[in-house]
């Protein structure tokens, strides 16, 4: 797993943790889901860098038409594909009854205070 996999996976184990729901079981589905979104990130990436259209005109029977592109295609596969396991882990708002978010830390002086 790349970088970008591993800090998804730092932060959705915390959550899934937090919830409940991790498991052996899922600790395989949350490393796909890690390498999924770190290759939309990169497909995304890709497509901003060189500036590419998510449209492109095609020829039909000498009538041109737009279309969409195939980087725009592969984008599509890969935001549907984390949509989907997402939902699946329950790693949406409505399936986690909110979003997760950790207390602060404090300090001793901030406790004696409150």
């Amino acid at each position: 797993m790349d970088k970008i996999g591993r800090k998804y996976w730092r932060k959705y184990a915390r959550i899934l943790s937090a919830i409940g729901k991790f498991t052996e079981a899922n600790e395989v589905v949350l490393e796909n889901f890690c390498m999924a979104v770190s290759a939309r990130n990169k497909m995304y990436g890709e497509i901003t860098k060189n500036n590419q259209s998510m449209l492109q005109v095609k020829n039909n029977y000498g009538e041109q038409e737009l279309a969409e592109s195939e980087p725009a295609k592969m984008l599509r596969h890969w935001i549907d594909k984390v949509e989907k396991i997402s939902y699946d882990m329950c790693l949406t708002q409505s399936r986690m009854g909110g979003t997760y978010k950790p207390k602060r830390k404090t300090d001793a002086m901030e406790e004696l205070l409150d």
